[in-house]
């Protein structure tokens, strides 16, 4: 999703719409999390949004591999 511009001019809902609404999308997805309760690190995944199965992680520093087929258990 794109920024909406100009950001001063944006109105509460178009900017909370921004933020918060996106699109549920099934599947594989590359996700960013941070481990809060610990380290306090941020670090990526790819995670089934059906199945919550996570793929494999990767630090923030590095490349973000292919997503894999949607049919991959």
């Amino acid at each position: 999703m794109v920024r909406p511009e100009p950001y001063p001019q944006l109105t509460d809902p178009q900017w909370g719409a921004y933020l918060f609404l996106r699109d549920n999308t099934k599947g594989w997805f590359r996700e960013r999390w941070v481990h809060v309760h610990g380290c306090r690190q941020w670090f990526n995944l790819i995670r089934n949004t059906v199945s919550h199965q996570i793929l494999l992680s990767y630090r923030m520093d590095e490349k973000p591999p292919q997503l894999p087929p949607a049919e991959l258990p």
